[in-house]
């Protein structure tokens, strides 16, 4: 099976991933594409192509994505409940990137409280914020937010939802090589 996954950076750049069942594409092959589709355009006629019915079918990768995030909380937390996060506050700012769904979505579903949640509307322009788990401005966002809504937890996504960092219940960010340490000692507390 092949893919192909846009990534947006910011408004004026668009990024596209290319992966095969093997693994990610390199240059030289992406570049082999490029070649094979200009070499095609130049021997089809431009009638030819006007002609050409694409069949689009839409799928709900999202839909299917969010209820395996779903399934893997559920699993992780080895609670017999169908919404283990019952009873935790939990703010996103997705920063107007393409985070917003986590909310509704996957949180919800597992039984936390998202009230206080920020810039869940995907606008291209970063309005309030550039959505960047790294970017001081962001994860001060967050982190006013959590406090603020005296939430748990407090989950800054960036653009296309690759990364993210957390901040605690007291504003404090964990991001980076921190949240690096805090997953790998709370992996080795469960083995």
């Amino acid at each position: 099976m092949n893919y192909c996954f846009i990534s947006i950076l910011f408004s004026l750049w668009l990024g596209l991933k290319f992966f095969t069942s093997k693994g990610g594409l390199e240059s030289a092959e992406i570049t082999e594409i490029l070649a094979r589709a200009h070499d095609l355009e130049a021997t089809v006629s431009a009638e030819a192509i006007e002609q050409v019915q694409p069949v689009l079918q839409p799928i709900g990768l999202m839909d299917a994505y969010s209820a395996h995030l779903v399934s893997l909380v559920r699993k992780g937390t080895k609670s017999q409940q169908d919404k283990p996060l019952q009873g935790f506050h939990i703010i996103v700012d997705a920063g107007n990137g393409a985070g917003g769904f986590f909310v509704d979505k996957v949180l919800i579903p597992l039984g936390a409280n998202t009230a206080g949640s920020q810039f869940l509307d995907p606008d291209g322009t970063f309005p309030n914020h550039i959505p960047n788990p790294e970017d001081h401005a962001a994860m001060k966002a967050c982190s006013e937010a959590t406090l603020k809504h005296k939430a748990d937890l407090g989950i800054c996504f960036d653009t296309d939802v690759d990364r993210a960092a957390v901040v605690d219940s007291a504003g404090t960010e964990i991001n980076r090589d921190r949240l690096i340490a805090l997953l790998a000692s709370t992996h080795t507390q469960t083995d």
